[in-house]
């Protein structure tokens, strides 16, 4: 029984291996290929606030009422009770939002046609803080 076997040549198997991954990494590229986010368009919205002095829930609601979007938070957390001012002009979400919620240490994270606000984490200054912290 004679038989014969035929060996690729090195070049033809790299070839082979090659013809594999791009088919693999194809395969891949077009199953993750990126859509357009949504998220941020809301932010973009121009809104025409008039101005007056109330409560942080009562200006989110008239935020809400007006943008077509959700405000999420937690009134413990937020502290909805504090009184804020809305400047009468007329903006963006964004800029009504980074207006009045920097000054309160409150930051928001859009997702979809909801806002949620968190309460910013306390940064710490202290020299000892940081070196107890960078030894553990």
């Amino acid at each position: 029984m004679d038989k014969k076997f035929t060996k690729f040549s090195p070049f033809a198997r790299i070839m082979k291996l090659s013809a594999i991954q791009f088919l693999i990494a194809g395969f891949f590229m077009t199953t993750t290929w990126a859509h357009v986010a949504n998220g941020q368009e809301i932010l973009d919205q121009r809104i025409h606030v008039k101005a007056n002095s109330t409560s942080l829930k009562s200006a989110l609601n008239y935020l809400e009422r007006n943008s077509n979007v959700r405000f999420i938070y937690n009134p413990r957390e937020i502290g909805v009770d504090q009184r804020v001012t809305l400047v009468g002009k007329s903006a963006t979400l964004k800029e009504f939002l980074n207006e009045l919620l920097s000054p309160l240490q409150i930051r928001y994270e859009v997702s979809g046609k909801q806002i949620a606000l968190f309460k910013k984490l306390a940064t710490s200054t202290n020299a000892s803080d940081e070196a107890s912290s960078s030894t553990l």
